[in-house]
């Protein structure tokens, strides 16, 4: 199984997108032929995503029905799902690791320009994009050495 070359990880090089996965797909200047394309070769209709390090959790990457999973449907269901809000449970578990997640949704929300859509923001309080440390560029996604058909998001 290979994942398209927008999204394949190489640890050694860039990767082939320069991609922020705390803004939505739209917001980067990307080739809409290409994120039309299939995410893998063969074609899934539904892809697993894990990030070990940064998140407890599975992101399912499901395509359209009749459809395929494509670039496209990967970076948009990354976006939204690390949008949701992290629950008392999730925070509290966080122990040492809470500095930092408080770190990471104070810098996003102080980047958010206007005054009014910042304090809407700040009042939905931590959510998953903040677990990740402040670490949000898409570096790509490589086969999970412990899981077969699941992709590891690596982020930078």
């Amino acid at each position: 199984m290979m994942v398209h070359a927008l999204l394949q990880y190489l640890p050694l090089s860039q990767p082939e997108i320069n991609y922020d996965i705390s803004l939505p797909t739209m917001a980067h200047n990307l080739d809409f032929l290409k994120l039309a394309q299939s995410a893998t070769s063969p074609p899934l209709h539904q892809l697993t995503i894990v990030c070990p390090e940064f998140l407890p959790w599975h992101i399912v990457v499901n395509a359209p029905p009749g459809a395929f999973v494509s670039v496209r449907d990967v970076l948009d269901t990354i976006y939204r799902e690390l949008r949701h809000p992290v629950t008392r449970a999730e925070y509290e578990s966080l122990g040492s690791l809470k500095r930092a997640v408080d770190a990471a949704y104070f810098a996003r929300i102080s980047r958010i320009a206007d005054p009014h859509h910042r304090d809407l923001e700040a009042r939905k309080g931590v959510k998953r994009i903040d677990l990740l440390m402040g670490r949000t560029r898409f570096s790509g996604l490589s086969l999970s050495m412990q899981h077969p058909d699941v992709w590891e998001l690596h982020v930078s």
